[in-house]
């Protein structure tokens, strides 16, 4: 069950990451309620997308 979450979780940060690009946040970006720059908006959410789908590679491989 924990895989299908990281999975899941990993699918929507990834959405974000590209709705980033085309979507119109640039003035509204924020992480944890701080204003941050559009670049490390990007970089959180696309490090957290590496990271829930590598964890979901790494328990999906304990399975088999």
């Amino acid at each position: 069950m924990k895989k299908y979450i990281s999975l899941i979780l990993g699918i929507f940060a990834f959405v974000i990451v590209v709705y980033s690009f085309f979507g119109n946040i640039t003035e509204g970006s924020q992480i944890l309620g701080y204003p941050v720059d559009i670049w490390i908006y990007r970089l959180f959410w696309s490090v957290l997308t590496i990271a829930l789908l590598f964890s979901y590679r790494k328990e999906s491989k304990k399975d088999v």
